[in-house]
């Protein structure tokens, strides 16, 4: 870890007009008419365009950039916070997508700035890589380019004019590019000195901006755009970006942790306030008396940095700065009713949501339910923001969030299956064999032997989904698929734990791909397919043995199994 510190220092440190971050690109939505009033050139839009990756976590994604002549990636803290593993993606080619091409690995973060370093480590095949072919066209991309990054003399100030590079999650995978100016500079002391570190600006950020590159006019980075703030009484926003300058400062004194356990709770108020005008994280949609399908449906993972009793002595639990969802109603119904349900019972979480007319409504404070709902009677037309607390700061966990006109709406959960049905003959191709998975041949890509309270947290192995046997089907159809004979992994479990997940993360978006677990009781779990995960903290000590089925025949799907007791 030093050493990789020590390469991010070099080149912050270094005297004169210095490189800095860059990696993967995205693609540029702009129009001629827009390069004509564009800060930088074509050229100096595509050469910083090329710096820039986007970031995948557990928890969501966010942007950063790579450090000239390494793999290391800078970005917030708050883009992967809680996370040790992430998928890197940027296009291959400039005008594309960005699309999943290496892992990296948490490095070192901040305790007091939201600022982060990150490792690529491999490719997706597990392959290590070559730092310097990074930079170079290659296999996987056009490779990335070296970005250049202001002095030391912090000469950037009010009414510059500067650009800002992102995948925000507005752009659907793209890059996107803003531009605007310096509104003004936020100084702190920092080690004694008087340094910038806020640049306020009026460039347009949106959520997924986090993490990525802000440049002046001569394309030399400048800063991190972070958050957004607005003013809920004018709707005006002004954009943080953390300044090179401070950046520079943490490296010098290596302010630095290596572990999210060493994070103080009280970190996070440094970084943002609840902000219900941003765009939710989870997207937004319109509903209308009468809607169909009745309960709308949407995943959410729950948890953040603020305690949401600030807000409200009737709220609890500790959520993001944005909003998670939001329902915009067109006219006014008679009975709402918002229920989440995590994917283990046993954790504890609860829901805030701000209503049309401002008011604040929550769940039970106390968090003493595992399925959260709150019910609003003559449901007025208009906005409802809404957030999905958990109990424990920086816990993160996934759910459901349903959205209903239904009065005492119930949610039977999740079906396991018992056990294992008769072999019949499949209607694929030929050369597809039906078959039962056999538990005692040894497992594809390796075992894997943990004990509650694990680290690193959580864990994660590379492995594919598919094969070419085709399984046998389950009566509900969910575990219909492809897969090897063998399992993918074999996970050996001791230890007491309220809450362990196993599930698959694939590299591309699909729908694909599911779980199929035989426990050490001899039960047969699955789960849905386009839903690879499973909640295994019931079960007994002892050996789990998993598979990942692809629906499709020969069809392989590479990605991550993760395994998190939060």
């Amino acid at each position: 870890m030093a050493r990789d510190i020590n390469y991010v220092e070099g080149h912050f440190m270094k005297s004169g007009y210095k490189r800095m971050m860059p990696i993967l690109i995205g693609v540029l939505l702009l129009s001629d008419p827009v390069f004509s009033q564009s800060v930088l050139s074509r050229e100096q839009i595509n050469h910083v365009s090329r710096a820039l990756v986007q970031i995948h976590s557990l928890i969501g994604s966010g942007s950063g950039s790579i450090i000239p002549e390494t793999a290391l990636i800078i970005t917030n803290r708050h883009v992967v916070e809680g996370s040790e593993y992430f998928i890197i993606s940027a296009p291959k080619e400039s005008g594309q997508k960005a699309e999943p091409l290496y892992f990296a690995e948490l490095v070192a973060f901040s305790g007091t700035y939201d600022f982060a370093i990150l490792k690529i480590i491999s490719d997706l095949d597990g392959n290590p890589i070559n730092e310097s072919r990074l930079f170079q066209r290659n296999r996987y991309s056009q490779g990335f380019s070296m970005l250049e990054y202001a002095g030391a003399s912090g000469s950037t100030g009010i009414g510059d004019e500067i650009a800002v590079f992102g995948f925000p999650s507005i752009g659907g995978r793209h890059l996107v590019y803003t531009t605007g100016i310096i509104s003004s500079v936020g100084y702190e002391t920092y080690n004694n000195r008087r340094v910038p570190v806020w640049y306020r600006t009026n460039a347009e950020l949106f959520p997924g901006n986090s993490g990525g590159i802000a440049v002046n006019r001569r394309g030399e980075f400048i800063g991190i755009p972070t958050s957004i703030r607005t003013d809920t009484r004018t709707g005006g926003s002004l954009g943080n970006i953390l300044s090179v300058q401070v950046i520079r400062e943490i490296l010098e004194s290596r302010d630095l942790l290596t572990s999210w356990d060493e994070l103080p709770e009280t970190s996070g108020s440094r970084i943002a306030t609840v902000n219900p005008e941003s765009y939710p994280t989870f997207g937004e949609t319109r509903l209308r008396k009468g809607f169909f399908p009745d309960p709308h449906r949407k995943k959410i993972i729950s948890g953040g940095l603020i305690d949401a009793s600030t807000l409200s002595s009737n709220c609890g639990g500790y959520i993001a700065s944005t909003p998670d969802f939001r329902v915009i109603m067109d006219g006014p119904t008679g009975n709402l009713s918002f229920n989440y349900y995590p994917q283990s019972t046993l954790e504890r979480t609860s829901i805030v949501i701000k209503l049309p007319d401002g008011r604040w409504v929550c769940s039970d404070g106390s968090l003493r339910s595992s399925n959260p709902h709150v019910n609003v009677r003559y449901a007025a037309s208009g906005e409802y923001n809404i957030w999905i607390g958990n109990s424990r700061f920086r816990t993160y966990t996934e759910g459901e969030l349903h959205i209903t006109e239904i009065e005492d709406y119930y949610n039977p959960g999740l079906q396991s299956v018992s056990r294992m049905p008769e072999t019949s003959r499949g209607d694929h191709q030929a050369q597809s064999r039906t078959v039962n998975p056999d538990h005692r041949m040894p497992p594809h890509f390796g075992n894997i032997k943990l004990y509650n309270g694990f680290t690193p947290h959580p864990f994660s192995m590379l492995v594919e989904s598919g094969g070419d046997l085709q399984l046998s089907r389950f009566s509900d159809n969910n575990c219909s698929g492809y897969l090897t004979k063998q399992p993918s992994v074999v996970l050996n479990w001791q230890g007491h734990t309220r809450y362990l997940l196993v599930k698959f993360v694939p590299f591309k978006d699909e729908v694909n791909d599911s779980l199929l677990i035989k426990t050490p009781d001899g039960k047969w779990l699955c789960s849905g397919r386009g839903n690879p995960e499973l909640n295994l903290s019931q079960s007994t000590d002892g050996n789990f043995y998993i598979w990942v089925v692809n629906r499709l025949p020969s069809a392989k799907s590479k990605g991550l199994i993760v395994i998190s007791e939060r």
